[in-house]
C-alpha cells in the first residue's frame, strides 16, 4: 500500500502540567501511556495521529521515513525536527498539546501550540507509515491512489506514455525524446546515451564478484534477505522512477527556480545555475511523490537531478538537487545538503536503463531501495542516510551487495530482465541508494524515452511477481 495523501498530522498530547507536552525525560525506559498511539481517520484528507504521552523519553517521538525527518523530544522543553541534509530546528512550544503537520504539497512541517506556529522548510513525501515512539502504525488510505510497493499497480504491467521519441536499436544506445521540444518551439539535436555516466574507477563499473566479502557481512546479507521476504519486491520503472533526458549542446538554458529557500539558485559549484532542460521534459509520477528527474548533456560532461520537480504556471522549479559537472570522472557521490536522494547517492546512479536492455545486458552495478536502513552511518558511496530502524543487522545506506558467483543464474529459468538484473547484480552488485516501501529496483522512466522496454521483458508477470524470482537466498556483502 502506498499513501498518498499531502497531509499528515501528529498531535502530541500532555497529560500533565503544560510545559510536559515538550519536556522530556533522559531514561532508557518509556514511561506509561507512551505506547498509547491510534490512528484516527479525521472526514477530510488528513491523517491525524495522536499519541499520549507524560513527559515523553528524551529522544524520537515521530520518523518520517521516505521524507527522512525525525521529531525528537530533546532536553531543555523543546522539540527537534531533524531534516535529511538541513540543520535540524529546534522548537520550544511551552504548551500542553502540539500539533505537528507535515504538507508534502508545498514541503513545509509547522509546529503549532496555543495559537502561534514555526513552519518549517523539509522534504515532505507521501509516506506508507510513519514510525512513532514504540510502534509503527501503517497509514490509512483516504482519497488517495494505491499503487504497488515501491510504485507501480499491482497487478498492471504499466503503460507507454503518450509522447514523442523512439528507441534506437543500434549499438545499444537509446535516443532521449527530452532533447525535442513542445509544439511551437525549436528543436534541439536527438542526442544518444553514452554507454557510461560516472568513472569506469567508480563502484558502478567495477566487478564486484572478485571482491573481498565483509568478514561481519553475513548478518546484514541476512536482514536484507528477511526484508525482501517481509515487506516484498518491485522494480520502479513508470512510477518512483527517474527519466534521463540526455541533450545537445544547442538545447537552449533556463532557470529551474528553487521555490523553498532559494539555495539551489545559488553560485556554489553544486547549484544547477542555468539548465538545457528540455520544453517537454516531465518528472517521475506519482504525484505528489519524489518526482525525480534528470538532464545529462554528454557535450558538457554535466548531469543535473532534481527532486519534487514540477512545472508551475509553466515555471519549472525544484525544492532540491545538484549539478554534477564533470560527471564523467566522479563516483556518484553529492555532498550534503546537495543531491535529490536520501543517501547523497546520484539518482541517474545504479539506474537500470533502455540502453542496457537493449543491449540484452546490464554492465553496471544497481541501485536498491530498502525498507529498513540503520540510523546514523553511511558507507561510500552514500554522504548521509535517512535510516531510522535501529537494529544491529540493518543494512548502512551506501552497503555493497553482491549474487554469490558460484550460482548458475542460467538455470533459474528467470523472466529476461529478472535474469540481467540477477547477472548484473552477481558480476558488478548493488547498491542500498534509498528507502523505500520494499525492495526494489530503479529502471530509467519510459517518459523519458517515449514506450517501455522493460515490462515485455518480465514474461507477462506482474513486477512484484517477477522480482520474487531473483535469488534472494543467494547475496553477499562486499568488503567497502
Amino acid at each position: 500500500m502506498k499513501f498518498a495523501a499531502p497531509i499528515l498530522g501528529v498531535v502530541l498530547t500532555a497529560a500533565a502540567q503544560p510545559a510536559d507536552a515538550a519536556r522530556c525525560r533522559a531514561t532508557s525506559r518509556a514511561p506509561a501511556g507512551t505506547a498509547l498511539i491510534r490512528p484516527v481517520a479525521t472526514p477530510s484528507s488528513p491523517l491525524l495521529v495522536r499519541l499520549a504521552a507524560r513527559r515523553p523519553v528524551c529522544g524520537q517521538l515521530v520518523v518520517l521515513p521516505r521524507s527522512g525527518v525525525r521529531v525528537l523530544a530533546v532536553p531543555g522543553a523543546a522539540l527537534r525536527v531533524i531534516r535529511a541534509g538541513r540543520r535540524a530546528v529546534t522548537v520550544r512550544p511551552g504548551a500542553r498539546v502540539t500539533h505537528i503537520v507535515a504538507i508534502a504539497r508545498s514541503n513545509r512541517i509547522i509546529v503549532r501550540w496555543a495559537g502561534r506556529r514555526v513552519v518549517v522548510s523539509a522534504r515532505v513525501v507521501p509516506e506508507r507509515r510513519v514510525v512513532l515512539r514504540r510502534g509503527v502504525s501503517s497509514l490509512r488510505r483516504t482519497a488517495a491512489t494505491t499503487t504497488g510497493p515501491g510504485g507501480g499497480a499491482p497487478g498492471t504491467t504499466g503503460s507507454s506514455p503518450a509522447g514523442g521519441g523512439a528507441s534506437s536499436g543500434s549499438g545499444g544506445a537509446t535516443t532521449s525524446p527530452g532533447a525535442g521540444s513542445a509544439p511551437g518551439q525549436s528543436s534541439s539535436s536527438t542526442v544518444a546515451m553514452p554507454a557510461r555516466m560516472f568513472a569506469a574507477t567508480s563502484v558502478w563499473y567495477q566487478r564486484a564478484d572478485i571482491r573481498p566479502l565483509s568478514p561481519d557481512g553475513q548478518a546484514a546479507a541476512a536482514d536484507l534477505r528477511d526484508q525482501a521476504a517481509r515487506t516484498g519486491t518491485w522494480i520502479n520503472i513508470d512510477e518512483w522512477s527517474v527519466p534521463i533526458y540526455v541533450v545537445g549542446p544547442d538545447t537552449p538554458l533556463v532557470t529551474v527556480h528553487d521555490p523553498d529557500d532559494g539555495e539551489m539558485n545559488g553560485t556554489n559549484p553544486w547549484n544547477w545555475g542555468r539548465v538545457p532542460l528540455p520544453a517537454a521534459a516531465r518528472a517521475a509520477g506519482p504525484h505528489p511523490g519524489d518526482n525525480h528527474l534528470v538532464v545529462w548533456q554528454p557535450s558538457s560532461d554535466t548531469m543535473w537531478e532534481f527532486w519534487n520537480f514540477a512545472r508551475v504556471n509553466g515555471v519549472p522549479q525544484s525544492p532540491h538537487g545538484a549539478r554534477i559537472s564533470a560527471v564523467s570522472t566522479r563516483d556518484g557521490s553529492i555532498p550534503s545538503p546537495w543531491g535529490a536522494s536520501a543517501s547523497g547517492i546520484a539518482i541517474a546512479a545504479g539506474l537500470i536503463t533502455a540502453a542496457d536492455v537493449s543491449r540484452g545486458s546490464i554492465d553496471h552495478a544497481l541501485a536498491i531501495g530498502i525498507p529498513e536502513i540503520r540510523p546514523g552511518l553511511a558507507q561510500a558511496p552514500a554522504t548521509r542516510t535517512d535510516g531510522y530502524v535501529d537494529r544491529a543487522t540493518a543494512p548502512v545506506m551506501g552497503m555493497h551487495f553482491r549474487l554469490d558467483p558460484r550460482l548458475d543464474i542460467d538455470a533459474l529459468d528467470l523472466p529476461p530482465l529478472v535474469s540481467m538484473i540477477a547477472h548484473a547484480a552477481q558480476r558488478h552488485g548493488m547498491v542500498v541508494r534509498d528507502t523505500a516501501g520494499s525492495v526494489s529496483f530503479y529502471a530509467q522512466d519510459p517518459i523519458s524515452i517515449g514506450s517501455d522496454p522493460f515490462t515485455p521483458l518480465l514474461a507477462g508477470m506482474e513486477r512484484g511477481e517477477a522480482m520474487r524470482r531473483f535469488p534472494w537466498g543467494h547475496l553477499e556483502l562486499v568488503a567497502p
